[in-house]
């Protein structure tokens, strides 16, 4: 009997899903030299073999359809349909595909539709789903307590979620597609030492977007109380959230995409991972890291968002990374503190009013956070804005701005912890108490010298001399 976590069955009884009818057959064989067993309708496999499905499998109405109890068994759907029949009246959930308490059990080139699971794995190992298509399901496949499984090539639409992984270890999911289920494509909750490889998660998350926390469950990719995952080349299109770690460890996003999401990688109380490579844009956030130390970010382009980076957290590191053309801010610090960005460009923010400050750099409530050899280009409104919160820290700074003198450049100091414009006039906001200071560059490439001697103007304030690109 499939059984599953107090979390995810509130989630499955918040939508109830129904859909169409179809026929069964099934073959079995036991290795290359063995005769495959035909088979045409639900079964239980008690015998090592491979069974084969020769037909469709119409309206099955049992609460599962092809149970499989024994160790090495292959079960090839041969590419026919297994259909069941949805109802609320049922004592247990159903299945398409039952595997429990065994070993060395794959099951290929299968359709399922209209069960609660299409597939299900529990308190197996050494197994495998492969070509596997489900639909109009609850999960489209389930593995839990389980280990040295393999999700690959697979594609599973219109359920609860498409992949849910609980309790699970060592184990992959690869070039398999999630897309328009209710609530996450992919979801791996308590798992260890999983990766997923080249996976696509589109259109999910409708029913987490009416949510209270839409990042908690709804997302193309939910990782949760996940250790040692690596998320590796996914494609995260259109869904309520992107890449979601939540209460995630020692968890790695590498060389994935993720566009037109709410976010495109989130992570909260998640500690010690990291984001390298990949580009995230189109998004309203894309990246975004909330109360998790120590997660590090490199090599990646966030633009074209609303925000590009987003950090309320501390000891979060973003390196040689291009954060470009985002509309409200591109980077965002907000109750941040003792965060560092080092090599990264910062620019064309084009100043969509989404907030009531809006720039390349913007720091609210934000202290003993440090850019160093960072390039900050022409944008509209600020181009770095601070107020609130201690001291924050620019060093080694180049500033490209826009002038309409030629190899002129203006540039303006608001005195709140730093925070200063280039525009083609100094600009002060006298509604923070800003204080104004201005410095002409003689051309180009000319080295520009700030020196703060205003009364009252803290030690902490004072900026290296900086170069103009």
């Amino acid at each position: 009997m499939t059984t599953r976590t107090d979390a995810t069955l509130a989630a499955v009884l918040s939508l109830l899903l129904v859909g169409s009818l179809v026929g069964l057959s099934s073959v079995n064989s036991v290795g290359a030299t063995t005769q495959a067993t035909l088979i045409d309708s639900c079964i239980t496999i008690n015998r090592p073999g491979v069974y084969e499905l020769q037909g469709d499998v119409a309206n099955a109405d049992t609460d599962t359809c092809i149970e499989i109890q024994s160790d090495d068994v292959v079960l090839d759907g041969g590419g026919h349909l297994v259909d069941g029949v949805r109802t609320t009246i049922r004592a247990d959930l159903s299945a398409g595909v039952e595997v429990t308490g065994v070993r060395n059990v794959t099951v290929r080139n299968l359709r399922l539709s209209d069960w609660d699971d299409g597939v299900v794995y529990e308190n197996v190992s050494d197994a495998a789903v492969e070509g596997v298509t489900a639909s109009d399901t609850d999960f489209g496949v389930f593995v839990s307590a389980s280990r040295e499984v393999t999700v690959t090539d697979s594609e599973l639409t219109d359920s609860v979620s498409g992949v849910v992984f609980e309790g699970v270890s060592s184990s992959e999911i690869t070039d398999t597609i999630a897309r328009g289920n209710a609530l996450a494509g992919f979801r791996l909750d308590g798992t260890r030492d999983v990766n997923l490889s080249g996976v696509t998660a589109a259109e999910n998350g409708g029913l987490g977007a009416a949510m209270l926390r839409p990042d908690e469950t709804s997302a193309g990719i939910l990782l949760e109380n996940a250790t040692e995952v690596r998320v590796t080349g996914a494609t995260v299109v259109g869904n309520v959230g992107g890449i979601s770690l939540v209460n995630a460890t020692d968890s790695v996003v590498a060389e994935s995409s993720a566009t037109s999401n709410e976010f495109g990688v989130r992570f909260e109380r998640a500690e010690d991972s990291r984001v390298v490579g990949g580009t995230y844009w189109a998004n309203e956030v894309g990246l975004e890291v909330v109360r998790s130390p120590g997660v590090n970010v490199s090599d990646v382009t966030a633009a074209d968002n609303v925000v590009g980076v987003s950090l309320s957290t501390g000891g979060t590191a973003v390196v040689d990374s291009s954060v470009r053309r985002n509309d409200a801010a591109g980077v965002l610090l907000a109750d941040a503190r003792g965060n560092l960005f080092r090599n990264v460009t910062v620019g064309a923010t084009t100043g969509t009013p989404r907030f009531e400050i809006t720039g390349g750099v913007v720091l609210v409530n934000a202290s003993d956070n440090r850019f160093v050899d960072v390039t900050l280009r022409a944008s509209e409104n600020w181009t770095v804005y601070d107020t609130g919160g201690g001291a924050n820290f620019f060093s080694q700074v180049r500033i490209d701005g826009e002038s309409d003198e030629e190899d002129t450049e203006a540039f303006s100091f608001i005195i709140r912890n730093a925070a200063f414009d280039v525009t083609s006039e100094a600009r002060a906001d006298d509604s923070v108490g800003g204080l104004s200071f201005r410095a002409i560059a003689t051309g180009p490439d000319s080295l520009l010298s700030l020196s703060l001697e205003q009364a009252g103007v803290n030690e902490s304030n004072q900026t290296e001399t900086t170069r103009v690109a």
